[in-house]
């Protein structure tokens, strides 16, 4: 009985001891940022996971042993795990392509640390305080080595078998075969060459002609640009006044039309007047004719209608003819 007591009191404290430690191992679990957490374990094991860059972790730096970063953390940031001076082992995952300034600096007790070669970007400083015993191993690094080793075997092998080192120096000997020779005929001609040199009177000389010719050329082309200038000056002068002249033809052109026109309109008032006036009086006559042409009726006369409408064209004829007369 006492044992079955014993038994249940263990395991009592067990449930209770796994219960606190899942809730000490949440509340340790930090979030960097949204896409990004990391956990650090009493054994020192600091472990980063998310889909992230790892920056401002909030550690005790000095607690950390061993480095995890899982698959999926894409940079480690500026400082990230700087000064962990007691850090030895990193782990670094495929997914990872920066390694930011002064990300392991002070970290002096990593023997070795291998970096894959997915990591394009790393910083100068990523690596600062780092003694010369310690070793990092960039497979990206150890792949362009490797390629750059195996271009230079190829390219030496090439070489020794096209004898490239015996046809470069015989042609280092040419060279200096022609070197030798041109300066021996230089050294037999020397008193040639020092009688040839020109004293400081013939470079004067040459300077004043060149710059004299210089004066000459500038002398024309100033020349040149100007008469050019004038005659451009002229010629916009000579179709300016030629458009002045053309404004002042339409200008007359337009005053002698409206004077035409204002002397036909009064021409034209003038004729509509007098056949107004015309008009009106052989108006009066037809009503004079008319009237007398009616008393006759009455006084019991008979009413000749074809002499009256042949006095009326004879009115109308001599009206006519009067205004002919007159038109003319």
């Amino acid at each position: 009985m006492k044992f079955k007591k014993i038994l249940c009191a263990a395991i009592a404290a067990a449930l209770v001891l796994t219960v606190f430690a899942g809730c000490a191992k949440k509340e340790d679990e930090k979030k960097i940022d949204a896409n990004t957490s990391y956990t650090l374990s009493d054994e020192g094991i600091l472990t980063v996971k998310g889909t992230g860059k790892v920056y401002g972790l909030d550690v005790d730096r000095s607690a950390v042993r061993k480095v995890v970063i899982e698959d999926g953390v894409t940079e480690i940031g500026d400082e990230a795990f700087a000064d962990m001076t007691n850090l030895e082992e990193v782990e670094i995952p495929d997914s990872v392509t920066k390694i930011g300034a002064d990300a392991f600096k002070n970290c002096c007790n990593i023997d070795e640390l291998k970096i894959p070669d997915s990591v394009k970007d790393i910083s100068d400083s990523a690596f600062k305080g780092w003694e010369g015993a310690q070793e990092i191993i960039s497979e990206w690094y150890e792949g362009n080595v490797k390629y750059w080793q195996e271009w230079f075997a190829y390219w030496k092998e090439f070489a020794d078998k096209e004898n490239f080192e015996e046809k470069g120096n015989a042609l280092k000997k040419d060279i200096e075969d022609k070197f030798s020779e041109w300066w021996q005929k230089w050294t037999e001609n020397s008193e040639y060459w020092k009688e040839h040199i020109p004293t400081e009177e013939e470079i004067d000389e040459f300077e004043n002609k060149v710059k004299e010719k210089a004066r000459s050329w500038y002398a024309y082309w100033k020349e040149f640009g100007e008469d050019l200038k004038k005659e451009l000056e002229d010629e916009e002068k000579e179709a300016r006044d030629d458009i002045d002249d053309a404004k002042e033809d339409i200008e007359d052109a337009k005053n002698e039309a409206q004077e035409e026109i204002d002397k036909f309109t009064e021409e034209s008032e003038e004729i509509i007047k007098k056949y107004n006036e015309y008009i009106k009086a052989l108006k009066e006559k037809i009503e004079k004719k008319v009237e007398e042409k009616t008393t006759e009726g009455e006084e019991g006369t008979k009413f000749d209608w074809e002499d009256f409408i042949n006095d009326i064209l004879d009115e109308i004829r001599d009206s006519l003819s009067d205004g002919q007369t007159e038109g003319d």
